[in-house]
């Protein structure tokens, strides 16, 4: 498939520790030093792996001031991103959205409390709840409540 690159795509080779991401790490510092925000892609070949773990590829181009850095697999795909404005939260449920059965989504209630796209699930008991607009799923008082609140995820999911 052939893309038009805007942007200058460099791939690196080398059979393994051959000194690869020692080089991507060295020319990231030297590109960010000179003002230049750069981006590295990582292939993995076994489809689980784990990233930003301290020593790790991605972990350490990150550490070298890489803006974005992505590990792809044949099963899984990561993405980091250095942002300087926070991100418009839709754009990011619609890229997530288009691969998954369902979105979960941890906080965002500064933007999300009075989206009534959005169902809403609510743990704790003093959560102020006269803020939310749009449909509550459930109210979680105590981890009992994890299957009754499941079921109900369940039935939004398959309807």
């Amino acid at each position: 498939m052939l893309i038009n690159m805007v942007k200058p795509v460099v791939a690196i080779f080398g059979f393994k520790d051959s000194g690869k991401t020692r080089f991507i790490e060295y020319v990231v510092k030297e590109l960010t030093k000179r003002g230049w925000k750069v981006g590295v892609i990582k292939h993995v070949h076994h489809g689980d792996f784990q990233v930003d773990i301290e020593g790790k590829d991605t972990w350490r181009y990150l550490r070298s001031g890489a803006k974005a850095v992505s590990a792809v697999s044949d099963k899984r795909l990561y993405l980091n991103i250095a942002l300087e404005a926070y991100p418009d939260i839709y754009r990011v449920i619609k890229l997530i959205a288009g691969e998954v059965d369902v979105v979960l989504m941890e906080g965002f209630s500064h933007i999300l409390a009075a989206d009534n796209r959005i169902k809403k699930i609510i743990v704790g008991e003093n959560y102020p709840i006269s803020r939310i607009e749009g449909e509550i799923l459930y109210t979680l008082k105590s981890d009992d409540d994890y299957p009754r609140a499941l079921e109900k995820l369940i039935r939004l999911i398959t309807q």
